[in-house]
């Protein structure tokens, strides 16, 4: 074998291994799992793929499947209650916080896997865009 197809070879190699890596990071989640927040990293304010929303008033839970999570997105965004958004601050970091909806949403033909997770404060939820905390390895599955 010449060294260009070793090289070659050996990218295949690598690549070979990182397809195997990522398959064995396969997990399903579902309602009510939890959503560890790891700790922020040195120097690091708040999380790039984790938001916090609060509301002005208490939500209408009277068509939220609690098992599924069906209507719980659609009941906390209802428009009757002030909502404000900012991303999630690191005090709130290093806790797990259980899953209260999952969302499939689509951005400008993106799809955004969404988990909606209770907080202590029922006027608050923390809303993680689940690809972009993975990637910025900010959140593990308990």
């Amino acid at each position: 074998m010449d060294k260009k197809s070793i090289k070659l070879f050996s990218f295949f190699i690598v690549l070979g291994y990182f397809q195997f890596a990522s398959a064995q990071i396969q997990k399903n989640i579902s309602v009510g799992d939890y959503i560890y927040v790891k700790p922020c990293k040195p120097k690091q304010d708040d999380f790039n793929g984790i938001d916090i929303y609060s509301r002005t008033n208490a939500m209408d839970k009277s068509h939220v499947d609690s098992i599924t999570g069906d209507g719980f997105y659609e009941a906390f965004f209802d428009g009757k209650s002030s909502v404000e958004g900012k991303r999630l601050p690191c005090i709130m970091s290093n806790r797990k916080y259980k899953i209260a909806a999952l969302q499939e949403l689509e951005d400008e033909g993106k799809i955004r896997r969404i988990a909606i997770c209770y907080t202590s404060y029922y006027l608050n939820v923390i809303w993680v865009e689940i690809d972009v905390a993975l990637k910025s390895n900010e959140i593990e599955f308990r």
